[in-house]
């Protein structure tokens, strides 16, 4: 979900919130035709910015396949009720689904927040990468989250060993520090 910020995100997201919103919209017309029930998780908001209502919210009013999730409670208290997991931008809401071992969807955007190369190999292959900006991706990431979950599920264990060292390299590493040498 989209966290409007003002327009004070320019400098990592490479857009505006305007620009945001229409590609957030995009999506959730898209969930909302896939063959599953949708949870929809809004960012929390705890400074507004604009005095408007959010444009994506208000595009969920009339969605009949997503529910959206109402609380403000931060997203790794509720993934573990999931059993597909769709998120967009590299934020701790994608650190906690990777730990959770539910299987993640991720949506790379060119111009919102984009992964560095070597994340983007690293998630393309432990995960289930989609481009916003490929020319396919609506019909792509249509057909696969319109997949039997045990199908899903299968090809998901079959990326383990990648996703292992994606969380090794990008989330949270097992080495052990010398706490003196870090010290000096």
């Amino acid at each position: 979900p989209t966290l409007l910020m003002g327009n004070i995100g320019g400098v990592y997201a490479w857009c505006s919130d305007l620009d945001k919103a229409k590609a957030e919209i995009n999506i959730i017309n898209m969930l909302d035709k896939i063959n599953k029930k949708v949870f929809y998780k809004p960012y929390p908001e705890f400074n507004k910015r604009y005095y408007d209502k959010n444009p994506c919210l208000l595009e969920l009013r009339n969605k009949k396949n997503i529910e959206i999730i109402k609380n403000n409670y931060d997203a790794r208290y509720l993934i573990n009720n999931s059993r597909v997991l769709v998120c967009g931008t590299a934020t701790s809401t994608v650190a906690w689904t990777i730990m959770s071992d539910i299987p993640t969807v991720f949506i790379n955007y060119k111009y919102i927040a984009p992964l560095k190369k070597n994340a983007y190999d690293l998630f393309i292959k432990g995960l289930f990468l989609f481009d916003y900006n490929n020319k396919n991706f609506f019909a792509d990431i249509t057909s696969f989250l319109n997949k039997d979950l045990n199908e899903i599920k299968e090809i998901w264990q079959s990326k383990e060993v990648q996703r292992k060292r994606l969380r090794e390299d990008f989330i949270s590493s097992s080495q052990q520090y010398d706490l003196n040498k870090i010290f000096k």
